[in-house]
């Protein structure tokens, strides 16, 4: 055995000791599994199940959305005996919150998705206009080269040229 092995051996009996001597074993009461536990697991669940329904609900309102079907969702979302919570007036505005960011949302993916169309639009066209560009000047560029008058500019140039080298050899 290590020392680190017998310090931990020697360590874990002087803490149970020192928690019985505290009376902190018993673990608190708000963590401890009862029947209310169960209940509001039961309650946090159908509302998450009535939470999915709205969505769906407000999915289903928009054209552009697919409709998602629940078919593991009960239709029957109330437990027996269980009272039924009437919405309160923070509930009601949370969801038309929730149903107007929803609204902004995909407002927002519509002008997005247009946007990118547009570009793509716009850089066919002008990747277009460019070749027909660039075609255009390489057809006037091979017109010049082959022109009638093109030689004669170039044997006049030739003797200019030649003409001035002549000055300055003399000089």
């Amino acid at each position: 055995m290590t020392v680190h092995e017998v310090e931990d051996d020697a360590f874990l009996p002087d803490m149970a000791d020192f928690l019985r001597e505290c009376d902190a074993l018993e673990p608190p009461t708000e963590f401890q599994v009862g029947p209310d536990a169960k209940t509001a697991t039961t309650d946090l669940l159908l509302d998450s199940h009535e939470l999915i329904a709205e969505t769906e609900a407000l999915l289903a309102t928009y054209s552009g959305a697919p409709h998602i079907s629940s078919a593991n969702v009960p239709a029957n979302r109330t437990p027996v005996g269980a009272n039924t919570t009437h919405r309160t007036n923070a509930d009601q505005r949370r969801e038309i919150k929730n149903a107007q960011a929803a609204k902004r949302r995909l407002k927002y993916r519509a002008k997005l998705k247009n946007e990118r169309q547009t570009l793509k639009d716009e850089e066919k066209s002008l990747s277009e206009e460019l070749k027909h560009m660039q075609h255009a000047r390489k057809k006037a560029k091979s017109l010049q080269e082959r022109s009638i008058t093109a030689p004669v500019w170039k044997a006049i140039a030739t003797r200019q040229m030649e003409g001035r080298r002549w000055v300055i050899g003399l000089n």
